[in-house]
This record gives C-alpha cells, structure tokens and sequence, in this order.
C-alpha cells in the first residue's frame, strides 16, 4: 500500500510540481518518522531470552526487520521508489523552480540511505556479498540468517 501511495504522490508531482513535491516530502517525512518510531517500538518488543549477546546486539540494529519482517520490507520498497524516483523527479523540480522541493529531496536521498539497510538487512548485506564481492559483511550477513532461522524454528518447529 505505501508503495501505491508513493507512486500516486510522485506522479502528482509531475504533474503538479509545486503542490505535488510539496505533498509528497510531508508524505515522506511522515514515514521516515514512523519507521523511527516503530522501530523504537520493536526494540522494546525483542525478547533475548537463551540469545547469545552477539545476536542480541544484531537483532537490535535491525529491530524492525525481526519484530515486523513484511512491513519493514514494505517501507524499504517504498523508500527505495522515492529514491530512484528522485533522480528524474528533481531535475524536474529544478525546470519547475521549485528549488526548495529539489533540495529537500536530495537530503531526504542521503538521509534514508541507511535507514533502508536496517529495513531490509537480508537484502543489502546478500548484495554486498553476492554481487560486490564486499567479504566484510559476511559475518553480519551469516548472523542474520542464523537469527531467522532460529525465530522460524522457535515459531514453526515447536
């Protein structure tokens, strides 16, 4: 659903650049607010009974990720569609002269770049390793599929 509503706001923004871009930063600002908020919430919610203190430390870098899997999936697609989106809609803006709007789009690019990666951990860390060839990540990479599957043995394998 965030995704429909990001595509709708951006498509807005096309056509309305003032009133479009405006709309759709509140729009994002919102989100990013929310993200921050619930994985606040998520912390608080992580039980670490019979968890290693190595696990412990990386179930609370991305506690979204292990407490609401598919909406913290969910908000990284759509932060990943403003993103990309981003690079066409801002020099638009900049045609348009809405140079606050285009501003704040490119902070908000460099703002939600690591907020991305603690949404969707198995995503990032399987790219750097796979693809970019970045073995540093390999240990984080290997701690957060063991925690999945210990939480799916722990809720399927009773």
């Amino acid at each position: 659903m965030t995704i429909l509503i990001s595509l709708a706001l951006v498509i807005f923004s096309f056509i309305k650049p003032h009133i479009g871009s405006f709309v759709l930063i509140v729009y994002e600002i919102l989100s990013v607010t929310f993200i921050l908020f619930m994985s606040n919430s998520a912390r608080k919610k992580i039980k670490t009974k019979g968890i290693s203190s190595e696990d412990i430390k990386t179930l609370k870098t991305y506690p979204l990720f292990f407490v609401f899997p598919l909406t913290s999936k969910n908000l990284s697609q759509s932060l990943n569609l403003i993103v990309l989106l981003s690079f066409i809609l801002v020099p638009w803006l900049l045609i348009n002269k809405a140079w606050i709007q285009a501003i704040l789009l490119v902070i908000h690019y460099f703002v939600v770049a690591p907020l991305k990666v603690t949404l969707d951990p198995v995503f990032y860390l399987k790219d750097a390793v796979e693809k970019r060839g970045d073995k540093s990540f390999m240990d984080e990479k290997e701690k957060v599929d063991r925690i999945i599957k210990t939480i799916y043995d722990a809720k399927f394998n009773k």
